[in-house]
């Protein structure tokens, strides 16, 4: 069903947003850079690509039982994704750095 290939797909794409926003445990992004890891970029463009061609390949489509999602519905819950992991990591990494010694940041975040 299109349920499928979304969950699929939104899996795949989930998990190249987590990749880009916690390469680091205090280390912000800004700092890092975005794309600096080559072989990290190389990796989500396969997953992605291999998760595209699972999806949306015809004959893959009756193995796996997935239809056409809406490629504006993966791209609007990738946005989300992205942004929601983007602003819970970089306020975790605000606050490691800023209160190192805090009870929350070694009992909670375990750093």
């Amino acid at each position: 069903s299109v349920v499928q290939g979304s969950w699929y797909l939104m899996i795949v794409c989930g998990q190249a947003c987590h990749l880009f926003t916690c390469r680091t445990t205090t280390m912000s992004v800004f700092q890092h850079g975005l794309f600096s890891n080559r072989i990290s970029n190389i990796g989500i463009v396969v997953s992605i690509g291999l998760g595209c061609f699972v999806v949306y390949t015809p004959g893959i489509q009756s193995i796996v039982s997935a239809l056409n999602p809406w490629s504006l519905d993966i791209l609007g819950g990738s946005a989300l994704a992205f942004v929601t992991l983007w602003v819970s990591s970089e306020t975790r990494k605000y606050y490691s750095r800023k209160y190192p010694d805090s009870w929350l940041n070694k009992n909670v975040f375990g750093w």
